[in-house]
């Protein structure tokens, strides 16, 4: 690991603080979500965040997406965003996440380069998505609530900014992991399978 890579004090500080602040809102899971994603956007310089319950998350198949919580993004972006993720040649750039996931079956957080290494995202129709959207750098956050449904986050940067870095990687995994109850509210008694 490099020194770069490494949490410092300050960012140990700015993790405790944003939980305790978060844990502290009066407000209902949404408005908790909300700030938790907002707070963790401010503290490694991200643009866009979504939150969102996704079932069928197995490698070779398209995660079928039920509910989404997002901020950061306008009307254009949001339309494009939304067109990125669901395209079908998605699958298989996400098929080592989705190995991994199922494997492991643990909340896991990777940074788009660790899940896409050969930026294969760049060869297929949903690229053109991406860059509507305005999305380069991506976290991508997965909680398993069930056999078949996770609670889903996506945090990104511009295509202007630079790619995430393994420190803010693990600073988003480190907030991520400890708001069990976060990952379990707010979605349907079935999580929308029937």
């Amino acid at each position: 690991m490099k020194n770069s890579d490494m949490l410092e004090a300050k960012d140990a500080r700015a993790i405790v603080r944003l939980l305790g602040e978060v844990c502290d809102n009066p407000g209902d899971h949404t408005a908790k979500k909300r700030q938790l994603m907002d707070g963790i956007c401010e503290l490694i310089d991200a643009d866009r965040w979504g939150w969102g319950l996704a079932a069928q998350m197995e490698p070779g198949k398209p995660s079928v997406h039920i509910s989404l919580l997002h901020g950061g993004f306008t009307e254009k972006t949001y339309a494009a965003y939304t067109q990125a993720y669901s395209h079908p040649e998605m699958t298989a750039v996400h098929g080592l996440f989705a190995a991994e996931i199922a494997e492991k079956r643990c909340h896991l957080t990777r940074l788009r380069q660790q899940m896409d290494p050969e930026e294969g995202f760049k060869k297929t129709g949903a690229y053109a998505y991406w860059q509507a959207a305005d999305i380069d750098g991506v976290i991508m956050s997965l909680r398993p609530l069930d056999s078949k449904t996770f609670s889903i986050l996506g945090i990104y940067r511009r295509c202007s900014a630079d790619l995430f870095t393994p420190r803010e990687n693990r600073i988003a995994h480190i907030l991520l992991s400890e708001v069990p109850s976060l990952h379990t509210q707010g979605w349907p008694d079935d999580h929308g399978i029937t």
